[in-house]
């Protein structure tokens, strides 16, 4: 196991591993038997040791959950599902991009971002299990990933249809106005998210703007199409980067990473 801080699907070698990883965390203090848990929607409930407090377990395990958003707007949000996340979270293996090199073709859409809005960041974020990585970055220096928890893109994922996620201003967004984004560095105040819908029908991050000033009338029509746009372009860059790899790669590299997650059924988002 990767002794990375945030934890990523790249990290489990197979179906059963990756579900262990979701549906379970052993915290610190537990006896050596593991709890097991279920979620439904956002709730998480655990069954624990005897003679512990299921209540304090639960709100623990809540906080280590790193996939499960601290908390969402019922309204235009999804519930989660733990099946849904491990077919995503496969799909995402699957490009096999995760900790890769900065690539010039995703380092261009993420410029042109930057200039058209006007904004000083620009992303390309993939949200992984347990962080969001940044497969383009333009304005956050070298920073290649930070804790899902606090990502942004998390929410823009959870979205229902495929809604942009559009925050005119963070510090006045319950879901978002004690996040260490908007707290500090790099202050986070307006944000728009496009999900990357991948041909599977998975959500997989974000083409998103951020400005560390607000923006109370948020996007336009236009400016959402366009940003819808790029999210395209990106993903359709992704695909075919895949594409490549396959004629390129060994196969038997190639099936190792992608079989199952490829031929799985797919039951949409």
């Amino acid at each position: 196991m990767s002794d990375r801080p945030n934890r990523s699907v790249v990290d489990y070698d197979s179906e059963d591993a990756l579900r262990r990883a979701l549906q379970a965390v052993q915290l610190p203090d537990d006896n050596p038997d593991e709890m097991q848990t279920e979620v439904s929607g956002a709730a998480v409930q655990a069954t624990s040791c005897e003679g512990q407090n299921d209540q304090m377990e639960t709100e623990l395990l809540d906080r280590r959950r790193d996939w499960v958003l601290p908390s969402f707007d019922p309204e235009t949000t999804e519930a989660q599902s733990m099946e849904q996340e491990l077919r995503r979270l496969q799909v995402l293996k699957s490009y096999l991009i995760l900790d890769h090199d900065r690539e010039e073709a995703f380092e261009r859409f993420t410029g042109l971002a930057a200039r058209f809005y006007r904004v000083p960041i620009a992303l390309i974020s993939l949200v992984d299990l347990g962080r969001q990585w940044f497969m383009s970055n333009r304005g956050l220096g070298d920073v290649r990933e930070t804790p899902r928890k606090h990502a942004f893109c998390a929410h823009a994922i959870m979205g229902k249809k495929h809604s942009i996620l559009i925050v005119p201003d963070a510090t006045k967004d319950f879901r978002f106005k004690d996040n260490p984004l908007v707290t500090g560095a790099p202050n986070i105040r307006f944000y728009a998210g496009a999900p990357l819908v991948s041909p599977e029908g998975y959500k997989l991050g974000t083409f998103c703007i951020i400005d560390d000033r607000t923006r109370p009338a948020g996007l336009s029509e236009e400016e959402q199409a366009s940003l819808r746009d790029l999210a395209d372009m990106a993903v359709k860059e992704m695909v075919e980067r895949r594409s490549n790899l396959k004629r390129h790669q060994d196969p038997a590299q190639l099936i190792a990473y992608t079989a199952h997650d490829l031929m799985t059924p797919l039951t949409g988002v």
